[in-house]
């Protein structure tokens, strides 16, 4: 008779019997924990979709099937109250600006941004557990809607999103000011995104709160369980959340993952233009940058306690070896389909299948590709990775062009000798560091890493589509980009790279839309009254006396901007495509294999486990938000934060010619 092993198993004895032992299947250890990170204005419309892309992807990548993504009600999709805990390894980290209660009480909140609180709701068994309604700017006769409720603690997730930022030094400044040397540049007349109101914003500090509790965070799972291995998947103004906290961490995460980000790593004519000598230097935003990515590079000591054959014992299953060998599987389909090979860790798999199967460890094929090569690996202990994209409708704006749109230049200033113009290469300062992937619509993702890709699309026309609108009617607002234009993608391949006509519906239409308009998207209720305070000016019906030929105009009238809303086109701005293309797809074929695998005992200490939960999100637990509102108390800049202005160099400048 053959004996059948669990594909992971522990000794049990048997008493009182004969005291002999047999073999139980017990959970396998969670691979790493995953970390994610909203941007501005926003409450993870991504972390549903990526989150089913992380757990398929680790279960092709590691031979499991016992991974699953967390359950949450439709109708509230961050409320923990809904929450049907599961087998993943996902961590929802939430954020925000919360308004002070006492001038939202008295109707003084002088920043006209959108808003919402969150009240309990009636239980019913379709219900969702909160309610969510909008703030009013309006006084309580002129509201249709709602009146405010007293009391009650208003916030808006990511906070407004004319107040994201480019450096980490600007989390330390006022908000958002839309009036340049006498020009508001959020009028209707000069900003031709109608559905987003430029208004003046907050001071920024409360980026500063939500560093802090990220850092909090990551140290509680350290400190609890040294050895665990960490990722944080960061997006958009979240990158800059996640890197700020990387210099107040006691110890950083294994792999940071910052995609779509903001971060730029060149001051503008526009920066000089809207921050005058406030405005960060190139050398500032590359030096802190660098700092960075030291801790990430002197991280990689640590690595080797976490991969040791006790830590993985158990994190990986069986391969089909055949699939393994030959490390491509032509024809897979761009759904978050889960994938065969890998039977259910509840059967039973023999031991003469060893000729079929493959047991995951760090040195199979798909991990080390070339045995010896720890840069072309997949052995993602401290590793920062760039995600970006040319179609990238936010960061690719005229005023932002950020490394979420064209990802890190081949060569960047040398921060230490500023005034030399020496230039250095930062992929060779921190090789087997800093890694970056670009996605661009009809070409392939995750293959061979190529030091010139193109960042020009090489099928549909250029990188914008639709074309963008003017400001003004005379700049476009979106960043052309030179078809010659090429930048190092040196992201290592992935055994199953995505094929470039997977990438064909890569950069969304709005024609492909189904006619999406703008009244229709789900926080136009918390816009409203903002959209209505900035009417365009329409031609004024002439009387039939008028003899005079002038053209008058007026304001549209409420009634008139929300009729327009309604039959406008919402344009996709295809931001956050990366995490939520194909339900995940490129999250399961991609960054799954970027992800760093150890082992994550944190998920197995249940209560622990919860705890995190709990802590990751503001709304339950977060003295800031249920005290504060004006985040005062954020300090001074932390160590490695270079925080050097256009004044400062200035200064010196004038200081030395004195």
């Amino acid at each position: 008779m053959e004996i059948v092993k669990p594909k992971f198993s522990a000794e049990s004895v048997c008493v009182p019997c004969d005291g002999n032992t047999t073999l139980v299947p017990v959970p396998r250890p969670m691979p790493c924990v995953v970390i994610f990170v909203h941007g501005v204005n926003s409450e993870g419309e991504w972390f549903g979709d990526a989150e089913v892309g992380i757990v398929n992807g680790l279960n092709e990548r590691l031979g499991r099937s016992d991974l699953e993504e967390n359950g949450f009600s439709n109708d509230d999709p961050r409320s923990l109250k809904s929450l049907n805990l599961k087998n993943s390894p996902v961590i929802r980290f939430y954020w925000g600006y919360r308004a002070p209660k006492d001038q939202t009480n008295a109707g003084t909140f002088p920043w006209r941004i959108p808003l919402k609180t969150r009240l309990e709701a009636k239980i019913t068994p379709n219900s969702a557990p909160y309610a969510y309604p909008a703030y009013s700017y309006r006084p309580d006769s002129h509201r249709p809607s709602t009146p405010n409720v007293r009391g009650a603690t208003y916030y808006w997730g990511g906070g407004p999103f004319q107040n994201g930022t480019s450096a980490l030094s600007m989390s330390w400044y006022d908000g958002f000011n839309p009036h340049v040397f006498g020009i508001n540049i959020g009028s209707p007349i000069i900003n031709p995104e109608r559905d987003r109101p430029l208004n003046a914003c907050p001071k920024r500090t409360y980026y500063v709160n939500a560093s802090k509790r990220l850092a909090k965070l990551i140290d509680t799972i350290y400190d609890k369980h040294p050895k665990d291995t960490i990722a944080v998947v960061s997006h958009s103004q979240g990158t800059m959340i996640a890197s700020l906290a990387m210099f107040y961490v006691k110890k950083v995460p294994d792999t940071l993952f910052l995609c779509n980000s903001p971060y730029r790593l060149n001051e503008t004519a526009m920066d000089d233009f809207q921050m005058g000598d406030k405005a960060p230097t190139t050398k500032a935003r590359v030096k802190t940058f660098f700092n960075m990515l030291d801790r990430f590079q002197q991280s990689q000591a640590d690595a080797e306690a976490k991969v040791t054959p006790e830590q993985l014992d158990g994190v990986g299953g069986w391969l089909d070896k055949a699939s393994v060998m030959q490390s491509s599987r032509p024809g897979r389909m761009s759904t978050g389909e889960q994938h065969g090979g890998t039977e259910s860790d509840a059967e039973l798999v023999l031991e003469d299948q060893a000729d079929a199967k493959l047991k995951w460890s760090p040195s199979i094929p798909t991990e080390e590709p070339v045995q010896g090569d720890a840069i072309s690996s997949h052995h993602n202990h401290g590793r920062v990775f760039i995600y970006f994209s040319p179609h990238d409708r936010v960061m690719g704006s005229t005023p932002l062009q950020s490394i979420g749109w064209k990802g890190v230049g081949k060569s960047l200033p040398d921060p230490d000798r500023p005034q030399s113009f020496a230039k250095i290469d930062p992929f060779a300062k921190y090789k087997g560091v800093l890694y970056q992937r670009q996605f661009m619509r009809s070409s392939e993702v995750g293959g061979a890493p190529c030091a010139e890709t193109s960042r020009y699309p090489s099928k549909g026309g250029g990188p914008w589509n639709p074309k963008p609108p003017k400001i003004m009617g005379v700049k476009d607002e979106l960043t052309a980009i030179d078809p010659n234009e090429t930048v190092n993608v040196n992201g290592p391949k992935v055994p199953y790279p995505v094929p470039a006509y997977d990438m064909n519906n890569f950069d969304e239409n709005h024609e492909l839309e189904n006619h999406k308009t703008l009244a229709t998207d789900d926080d136009y209720k918390y816009y409203k009254e903002l959209y209505e305070d900035k009417p365009k000016y329409v031609p004024e019906a002439t009387s039939p006396y008028d003899v005079s030929s002038q053209t008058r105009s007026r304001p549209q009238t409420p009634k008139e901007v929300n009729d327009e809303f309604e039959a406008t086109i919402a344009t996709p701005t295809n931001h956050s495509t990366i995490l939520k293309y194909g339900r995940g797809m490129l999250v399961e074929r991609i960054l799954a294999y970027d992800l760093p695998i150890g082992r994550a005992d944190s998920f197995a200490d249940r209560p622990f486990w919860k705890q995190l939960l709990k802590m990751a999100d503001w709304l339950e637990e977060d003295p800031e938000y249920e005290q504060g509102g004006d985040y005062e108390n954020a300090g001074i800049a932390p160590e490695g934060v270079d925080c050097e202005t256009n004044g400062d160099v200035h200064a010196r400048s004038i200081y030395a010619k004195s």
